[in-house]
Order: C-alpha cells, then structure tokens, then sequence
C-alpha cells in the first residue's frame, strides 16, 4: 500500500501506469494537494506529448522543468540533438536562452544556424500553439537586414527551440569602433538598422529587446538585426501587449516595459535612442539620464570610442544629434517618433544638412541650414557684378551664334519645301489614273516615293537623304524592316555625297539603318552602324535629340546581346539629353523610364526597374489619361516587373486596368490585347483564381482565333496556360487537348528541338501519365533528360525543372523504382530557391512528402509541409489549392492527432473551394472527414 504522504515521484510513478482515464480519480483519492496534483498532471502531459523518450530522462530533470520552468542549467553538451540539428559549440547565453552553432544534414546538403533553446519550457497545448502562432508570423519577416528565422519547434520534452540565419559580424558598436567610423559613417550604418525595423514594424512585429549585440554588422559594413520578435515568444503572457521583466535587457528597455504598459512600435524607438547614442558617444545612456549625448563626452573619454576627437565629437554632437536622441529617448511614447521610419528620415535629413524635425522651430535654425546647402548660391556683390559681364559677354556670343543658325534654318527649309513638293507630286501622279473616291494605299505611296527619290533628287542628295531616310522609317513602323533596307542604303549613300559632309544628316540615315537591322533581329549588324550614327552626332550635337534617339537603339542591342550594364548606361545618357532638352512630362522622357525599366528587368534586376516603370506609367496616366495606348502599355510593363517580384495581387489589379483600356482602344485581333489578358491569367493562376484565369485566358484564346493567329508562339502561351487551370480543376482530357494543339503549333513554328516545344511536350506527356499511369516509359523518356541537363531549357528552366523533376520521379515510381524516386524529389526539393515558393512546385513538394510519410519519416514529412505551408502563404493566398493540398497531406500525416488533423483539413477543404466536387482532391478530403469522424 501507498504511503499515506506519497512523494511526487510516487504519485508520478505510479500515475503513469495507469490507463490515461483512469488518473485522475486516482490523482482525486491519493493527492489532496492542489498544488502537488497539478504539478503531477503537468508531468504525465511531458510523458504524453514525448513518448517513450521522455521516460528515459531523469525525473529530477522533469520536476526541474516542472517547479522552475527553466531549462537545465548548463544546457545540452556539445553533439546533442535538438529537433533535426546537432548543436556544435556554444555562441553565447542569456538570462532567457543559450545559443548555440548548430548543424542539419539533408540529401547531402550541409545547413548551418544559430540555435537558440529557450530555458523556459512549453508543456500546455496552450503555449505550444501560442509558440506556433508567433513562430509563423516571424517567417515571415524578409528583409536584408534582418536575420532570418530559418525553423522553430518544441523539443518532445517541452524545450522549445528556434533555428536563425548563422550571421558572421560583430556588434555594431563594436564594428564601429574597430573601424574608427566617422560621425557620418556611423549615423548613415544607424539609418540601416532603422529602416530594418521599420520593414518589421510594417509586418506588425516590435523587436522588443533592441542592444548591440543584437544589432551585427558582417564585414562588408551590411547591418543585419537578430533575434526578432523573440522576446514575444519568451513571453509567458498570453496579452501580446505585455512583457515579462526576463523578455527584456534593462538598459536598452522603454519605461513602458518595466511598468507593463503597451508595447508598441515607441519602444523599439526608444531602445534606437539608445543605441544611437551608445553608438556617436560610446557611451551607454542610462535609464532616467536628461544629460544630452554632447555632454557625456570628457576629455578623459576613449578617443576610440568617438567618431572623432572629444572635442570635435561634441561639436559634431551638439544640436541634431543630441535632439534626435533626446526625442528618442523621451519617457512618454507620444513624445518620441512616431516610428523607425520616421527616426531615419530625421537622421537623413541632418546628414543632407536639412533641419530636423526634433529641433524646436526656428526661423533662424531654418536659415542656417539653407546657408550651409547653398554656400554657393549666396554669391557677394563682386561676384554678381562679375556675371552681369560674364552674360553681356555671352549675349554677344549667342547674337552670332544665332545669325549662323538663322542660315542653317533657311537651308533646313528649303529641304523641306523640297521634300513637301515631291510627296505632293507623288499625290497628284497617282491619284488621277484612278476611280474616283479610290484612293492609293501606304504600300504604293511608299514605293512611289522611294522611286521618285531615287530618280528625282540626285541634284540635291540632302534632301534626297532626308526623305529616303523618312520613307525607311515609315517600312520600320510598319514592321517591314526588309522592304526598308535598299531604300535606307540609297539614304546612306546619298548622305555621304554631300560635300562638305553634314554628320548630322549622315548619322540619321546610318541609325535609321541599323534600326531595320534590329527590327529584323540582326542585332550585331545593327550595333555597327548605329555606333558610326553615334560618333557623327556626337560631333554634330552632343546634346541633340537625334542623339538620344541613337543611344537608345544601341542600348536596346547591347541588351539583346547580353552586354547590359553597357545598355542601361546608353539608356541613361539618353535620359539625361532628354532631360536638358524637353519638358518634365514629354513623350520621350516616358519612353526612356521605360526603355530604362525593361532594361534592368533584362539586366535580371526587376528591383530596380519598378521606380522607372513606375514614372512611365504616372507620367503617360497624368499627360494622356486613362484611355491611352501608351498608358495601358506602361502599367502592363509595371504589372509584369510587379509579378517578377511576385506582387501578384498588385499585378492583377495593375493588367486587368490596362487590359480594360487596350480593349476599349485596340482592334479586336490586336496581339496588345490578347498577350494582357494572357499575363492576366497567368497571374490569377499562379495566385490561385482558377475561374477567373479560365476567362481571361479563354477570352485571349478566341481573339488569337478570330485575327487568324492561332499558329503563333503567343498562342503556345496561352493554350499552355489554359491547360494548367483545367489540370487544377482536375480536367485532364480538356488539358490534354489544349496541350496537343499548343505542342503542334510549338514544333510547326519554333521546331522540335526548340526550349518552348520540350517543355511543351514535357507538359502534355505528365498529363498523359496522369491521366493513364501505362504511359509511364514516355514520360521517363522526356522528363529524364531535362532533369540531367535542365540548361538546356534556357530561360524556361526555372519553371520547367521543378517540374521536370516531379514528373521523372511520378515515372520512376510507376515503373517500380520507389527509391529513385524518392532520391529526385528529395533532390528536386533541396535545389529549390529558398526565398520564394512557385505554385507549380508544390505538387512536388506534396509528392516528396507523401513519400517520405510513406517510407516511415512522418516527421520529416510533416516538418517539409508546415514549411512550405508557412513560406507559401506569405506569398500566396492561404485559400490557395496548391496550399490546399499541402494542408490536406499533412492532415493524412497527423490523422492520429485527431484535433490537429481537422484543423488542417479544414484548411485545405477551405482551398478547395473553386474545385469541382468530383476532384480527387476534395474526394479524398471527404474521405478523411469521414474517417477522422
């Protein structure tokens, strides 16, 4: 019999084996304390939640974690594992964790992270799912400049653990000093950690526990934040508003934290405060302290410490930076910055010598600063007498630059009258010899005019260069390069008969030249004679329109060939002429920030590309209106670089209103129209609209049929596209037939060997397996060659082996090879980027998982879902279906955790909902809802 006075251990013991029903009627009879019970029931919780594991640990660890709530002391030794990761060394430790250098292996893959254990356990089902919650709202924190959350979970024991981004740096305090930064220096790495936790506040997370050794800088002077949010997630209180004394470090802690006042974004500004300081001084500012940075500096202070000398470093520090700080730092929330951003935006204000807004007002601070910008602009009476003679004397000098000119205007106007009384001559020839009301059409007008050119005017070849180089350029706009290229040389050639040579004249026709070249793809061809064009005119003009307009066609040459910081600096130095030349709001001040744009999104950096895309399409908005050709053609380019940073929502809104006005605009078969709406439903599809995708690319569809371009590459897009929303909606045979039709027209246009056509075929051979699995030995027979060689997919390789990989490993495993399988998925997986999901790979995702759930690895499974369940949701709406079946694999997974399971099914039943009721999916949905009651 039991003592009357039983142990925890007894109670414990013999608690535990006993039928999980029957403990607490005998928890009732045996332990009349309420405080020993609970600690009792926490016990069998741990038991319950590890298993077997958790019996193989001492008790006296157990009731450690249960009385104290802390972890063991020292932490686990060296080579221990935590979760998937073998810790190496320690890094550090704290009051609340201990950090240590740890390390995963996958599929040959080495990862390293700084591991952090949290000393206080989670044992309540409670504080797990709370852990959770805040686990996925900080993965989803992408910024530069702060450390990456990589994983996070609970230890079987009840430890929790959180995987971070490994960062190499040193404190910024301590980089600074090392460095000997100078006071700009300093404050310009200090905006960096601002604008790092302003992109935090903007996801509605506060650091909460902001010092130095949180704030690393690697050794190529990059900022990067660590531990953010953390201190939420130490936070016993389930109240997100409030922290407990151990989440915080007192010297760096708002006076809200300690009082257990609102956490909001003012206390991440007050802990900037104080780093700031710390940071110009090298001293910390202690809590309560109203002395001014300035007059913390001694001359006894460490000038190593200091931006500069003592003396200097308070001169520097008095004013600007004392109120910034100051403001900062200020005790009552309200009166500090109103957030990061806007502390930054005060610094770069002070650093631009531009009064600051945590100065009091004042009309003569204001002026100071005005005079210390424009030390140049506040000229002497000397000096402004000297430029009344210096522009009397330029007077003079433009009076006879302008008599030269009024020369070269009566000669230019005589050209034209020339060129005015040829085409009218052309008119009056043609038109008589026909009906009357019938009019010639642009072809014979064209070859009229160019004939009569060439016969007409070879006693003035001026003007016999003008008008050929103006007919070529009409063949250009029509898209008939080819017809255009004997008249642009007859340009050419009567250019270099004039005597003496005119560069201007003769680099118009030569650009005009290469300009067909490039219209006809020659683009090396084209690049020789528009960088001849580009040396005449120099001489010519150095700042002339013809100029600009030669820059910009050998910019758009060195971007198709490859050389693309050569074309963007053409791009730019065409801007700049434009600019000195034209008002704000020109046509061809548009064209360039979208000439500009599309050049960096060749140049594969689409970040750059949205502020020019962006001009273009305010600009055209603004001088056009709504209903503009040019207009609609911007804010398509802006959607497409809006897409490539995977701004979908925002793309879709941005396509669908340019889509709407080329409607409104373009005649029904215009390729404008038809390639909108074909950008539109990709988008949709990628963002998970199936139906509204179907219409767009329906609608796209039919208007290449009705202007008779059904065998066009355009079209290959578009039916591939259909094919993919009717794949989603479990549509196989409609999907197969859009994938056959689009495959025909892929080989007839581009050839078999073409990237578009493997990828095709590649496409219309999974949906074949899909739809019979016999056909297995076809599709290994395409798909294994694009895995081993994916380069040769050229830029559809991105897409395409992902893709390629899942289809191969779908092969394998039909024709019997599970591991073969298994090996290509799971290397597929590894490869894929880390800092965004594809919709098109989360079916190998889900099939890696559901292999690896099949194989025994329900945990490695499960753990590959709820990443990717967490990382797709940041980019992609959580209603999702390719999310949805993510949702629905890792319900199968946890089916024997009922509670979890129907979470997750509701989740993906929810995804579902655009799906037909008879797809597999929401079948075996409904299967698991029955089966999990």
């Amino acid at each position: 019999m039991m003592d009357p006075t039983p142990t925890l251990r007894e109670l414990f013991e013999a608690a535990v084996a006993l039928a999980p029903g029957e403990r607490a009627s005998f928890l009732a009879a045996r332990c009349a304390d309420p405080t020993k019970r609970a600690a009792v029931e926490r016990l069998l919780a741990a038991d319950d939640a590890g298993g077997s594991r958790v019996l193989d640990r001492p008790l006296e660890l157990l009731l450690g974690h249960v009385g104290s709530g802390g972890d063991d002391g020292a932490g686990p030794p060296s080579g221990s594992h935590v979760g998937p990761f073998k810790l190496l060394d320690k890094l550090g430790e704290g009051g609340s964790s201990i950090v240590y250098r740890a390390e995963r292996e996958q599929a040959g893959v080495r990862q390293s992270v700084a591991l952090k254990l949290l000393r206080r356990g989670l044992y309540s089902e409670d504080e797990r799912r709370r852990f959770r919650s805040e686990r996925h709202a900080l993965a989803q924190l992408r910024h530069p400049g702060i450390a990456r959350l990589i994983e996070g979970g609970v230890t079987d024991a009840g430890v929790p653990y959180i995987a971070l981004e490994l960062i190499d740096g040193e404190a910024i305090t301590e980089f600074a000093r090392r460095r000997h930064l100078d006071l700009r220096a300093r404050l310009a790495l200090f905006v960096s950690v601002c604008r790092a936790v302003e992109a935090a506040h903007r996801a509605l997370i506060v650091h909460r526990d902001l010092k130095p050794s949180n704030v690393m800088v690697t050794a190529e002077g990059d900022v990067k934040l660590l531990d953010f949010g953390i201190a939420k997630l130490l936070d016993a209180d389930p109240d997100a508003t409030h922290t407990q004394h151990a989440a915080l470090t007192p010297a760096y802690a708002a006076p809200e934290q300690f009082t257990r006042g609102a956490i909001t974004t003012a206390t991440d500004v007050y802990a900037l405060g104080v780093l700031l300081g710390e940071l110009v001084t090298g001293r910390r500012r202690e809590p309560g302290d109203t002395r001014t940075p300035s007059s913390t500096i001694g001359e006894d202070t460490d000038p190593a410490m200091l931006p500069a000398p003592p003396r200097s470093a308070r001169r520097l520090l008095r004013g600007d930076v004392d109120n910034i700080v100051m403001k900062a730092t200020a005790v009552e929330p309200e009166r500090r910055y109103a957030s990061a951003g806007a502390l930054a935006d005060d610094v770069e204000r002070h650093l631009a010598g531009q009064p600051v807004a945590a100065h009091p007002p004042s009309t003569w601070y204001r002026t100071r600063k005005f005079v210390a910008r424009h030390r140049g602009g506040v000229a002497t009476t000397a000096a402004f007498l000297l430029a009344i003679l210096a522009a009397l004397g330029l007077a003079l000098w433009q009076a006879n630059v302008a008599r030269q000119q009024a020369t070269l205007a009566r000669e230019q106007a005589a050209r034209a009258e020339a060129v005015r009384d040829l085409l009218v001559g052309i008119f009056d020839a043609e038109i008589p010899s026909r009906p009357r009301g019938e009019t010639p059409g642009t072809a014979e007008l064209l070859e009229a005019g160019a004939q009569h050119a060439k016969t007409d005017l070879n006693d003035t070849p001026a003007v016999q260069s003008d008008l050929l180089t103006a007919l070529g350029r009409v063949y250009d706009h029509l898209a008939q390069p080819e017809k255009g290229v004997p008249v642009l040389d007859a340009a050419v050639a009567a250019a270099k008969r004039v005597q003496p040579q005119d560069p201007a004249l003769l680099g118009a026709a030569l650009s005009e030249r290469g300009e067909a070249d490039l219209s006809a793809n020659r683009f090396n061809e084209g690049l020789v004679l528009i960088e001849q064009a580009i040396v005449l005119q120099r001489q010519a003009d150095p700042n002339g329109m013809p100029l600009s307009i030669s820059l910009d066609r050998r910019a758009l040459a060195e971007s198709q060939t490859g050389k693309h910081d050569a074309a963007i600096a053409d791009y730019e130095a065409a801007l700049a002429i434009r600019h000195k030349r034209l008002p704000p709001d020109d046509e061809e001040i548009l064209n360039s920030f979208d000439a500009l744009g599309n050049a960096y999104i060749r140049a594969g950096k689409p970040e750059l590309a949205i502020d020019y895309l962006r001009k273009a399409s305010d600009g055209a908005l603004k001088k056009f209106g709504e209903k503009h050709v040019k207009t609609a053609h911007y804010m398509k380019n802006l959607g497409t670089v809006l897409a490539m940073q995977r701004r979908y929502a925002e793309a879709v809104a941005l396509t669908e209103r340019a889509v709407r006005i080329e409607i409104e605009l373009y005649p029904p078969g215009s390729p404008d129209v038809s390639n909108g709406l074909n950008n539109l439903g990709n988008y949709q599809l990628t963002l998970g609209r199936l139906k509204a995708a179907r219409d767009s690319l329906s609608d796209a569809r039919s208007r290449n049929h009705g202007a008779g371009l059904d065998e066009s590459v355009g079209q290959t897009f578009i039916l591939s596209n259909l094919a993919r929303v009717d794949e989603a909606l479990g549509d196989l045979a409609t999907s197969s037939q859009l994938l056959d039709e689009a495959l025909r027209t892929a080989t007839k246009v581009l050839g078999a060997d073409h990237a578009r056509t493997v990828t095709l075929g590649l496409q219309n051979a999974r949906i074949a397996f899909l739809r019979d699995p016999k056909t297995a030995p076809t599709l290994r027979k395409i798909a294994q060659p694009i895995v081993e060689h994916p380069e040769k997919l050229a830029q559809f390789r991105t897409r395409s082996a992902p893709e390629a990989a899942w289809a191969l490993g779908l092969a394998q495993a039909a024709l019997g090879d599970e591991t073969a399988a298994g090996t290509t998925w799971r290397r597929a997986v590894d490869a894929l980027p880390k800092d965004r999901v594809d919709p098109l790979t989360l079916p190998l995702v889900a099939a890696l998982a559901e292999f690896e759930a099949a194989h025994g690895k329900r945990s490695d499974a499960a753990a590959l879902l709820e990443d990717y369940i967490a990382r797709g949701t940041r980019e992609l709406a959580p209603t999702h279906y390719g999310i949805g079946l993510l949702h629905l694999d890792l319900a199968e997974n946890l089916a024997d955790d009922r509670t979890a399971a129907r979470a997750e099914l509701d989740a993906a039943e929810a995804a579902f909902a655009e799906l037909p009721a008879e797809h597999p999916w929401r079948r075996r949905a409904a299967a698991l809802r029955q089966k999990l009651g």
